[in-house]
């Protein structure tokens, strides 16, 4: 990557927030027009509880599970079990066809978990059994579900992430809460437009792979976080998964970003031969890395963390580790006539992160040593170059 301390300081005013507030603004339009669509498929599909649902309200039509179920082409799953926790309680049928995992459990979003006497495939649920259903954990000071991989449903979108085996995480709920909480602190229309897209958040345990969302999976973030993970991490990892949920929002119909054919293969433009990413990922990357950015650098101008912490010294590391691949990844990205007005106001707003953060941080960024880091940031890595601070 180019050395930081090589790069120039930006021209522009102070104009970071304008990527927040514009992204803000166009999720909306875009949660609506992906609750449309699904609308449109659950009408289609002909089944009777589908009359029974409050088309006025679009967070029904946002449920992740729904996305998934009609991704799918063998869905563990079935329409009843993932609508019946929408119906008013008088409009439930008395029972109603679901799917049990192999531990015997119904995944019944917005309800809950049910343990039920068979396993691993169909069964007939009684709604009157629904009064014991253990009901889903939520993240302090959130609506967002909090739950571990199990779910039959979302089995092939662990696959389609090549992690065939998730296994339970810790419980990471305290820390999580912590980070939405910091962020609601230091930078509150990012952390507005995070809770408007997410809908559930998944931890898992795996022997590879990376945290990591799907659009057939929207409204979920899947994270895989390290056994001591704390406040620092989930601040990242939250700006970039759930950022990718808000970009996939935003870019509901990439039509309008783009010029061009959106899965156009970057290694198609010249200079970025080595790079096998779509151009709708790496717009996918680079916005999700202005928010990772954002949310780094805002904790560090806020003073979350004191100085000579560790949570300080790893925050710095992760900012600086970030800068560099944001700044690398807008010189594969920076052909203007790939975009559309919309999609050029965009890139601006990249450019203006990048280089208003750095003039910022950069003291505190620019003598730090990522040599030894892997594609993902890690702090032992960098501990490893940069010393130890803190406990």
């Amino acid at each position: 990557m180019t050395d930081l301390s090589e790069t120039r300081s930006p021209q522009r005013p102070n104009t970071r927030a304008a990527l927040l507030d514009c992204s803000a603004r166009e999720a909306v339009d875009g949660q609506r027009q992906l609750a449309h669509g699904v609308k449109q498929l659950l009408a289609a599909s002909g089944h009777p509880l589908t009359a029974q649902l409050d088309y006025a309200d679009d967070a029904t039509f946002l449920e992740p599970s729904l996305f998934a179920w009609f991704s799918s082409a063998e869905p563990r799953a079935t329409l009843d079990q993932i609508l019946v926790g929408c119906l008013p309680v008088a409009a439930r049928p008395a029972s109603f066809p679901a799917w049990a995992d192999d531990g015997g459990v119904v995944h019944l979003p917005g309800l809950g978990r049910l343990m039920v006497a068979d396993a691993g495939g169909p069964v007939e649920v009684a709604t009157s059994a629904l009064d014991d259903t253990d009901a889903n954990r939520t993240i302090h000071g959130t609506d967002i579900e909090y739950v571990s991989p199990g779910d039959p449903l979302f089995e092939p979108v662990f696959r389609d992430a090549e992690i065939p085996a998730p296994a339970p995480a810790t419980d990471h709920r305290r820390a999580l809460a912590g980070a939405f909480a910091i962020l609601a602190d230091v930078t509150p229309t990012l952390h507005e437009s995070l809770l408007l897209v997410t809908r559930r958040i998944v931890t898992f345990e795996a022997a590879h792979g990376d945290s990591f969302t799907a659009v057939s999976a929207h409204g979920a973030a899947f994270l895989r976080p390290p056994l001591n993970a704390d406040e620092v991490f989930f601040i990242e990892d939250l700006a970039h998964q759930c950022g990718h949920l808000l970009f996939s929002a935003l870019s509901a119909d990439p039509t309008t970003l783009v010029t061009v054919d959106p899965d156009m293969p970057l290694s198609s433009l010249a200079g970025t031969t080595e790079d096998p990413r779509t151009l709708h990922v790496a717009l996918h990357g680079v916005f999700t890395e202005c928010l990772m950015t954002r949310a780094l650098h805002a904790c560090l101008a806020g003073d979350i963390f004191p100085e000579g912490t560790r949570q300080r010294h790893e925050l710095i590391g992760r900012l600086s580790f970030i800068l560099k691949r944001l700044q690398l990844d807008l010189t594969h990205i920076r052909h203007d006539a790939l975009y559309t007005d919309r999609g050029r106001c965009y890139l601006r707003s990249f450019e203006q992160v990048f280089d208003e953060t750095f003039a910022l941080a950069r003291n505190d960024v620019v003598a730090c040593d990522l040599t030894n880091q892997p594609y993902t940031f890690s702090y032992e890595c960098f501990v490893e170059l940069n010393g130890r601070e803190g406990v």
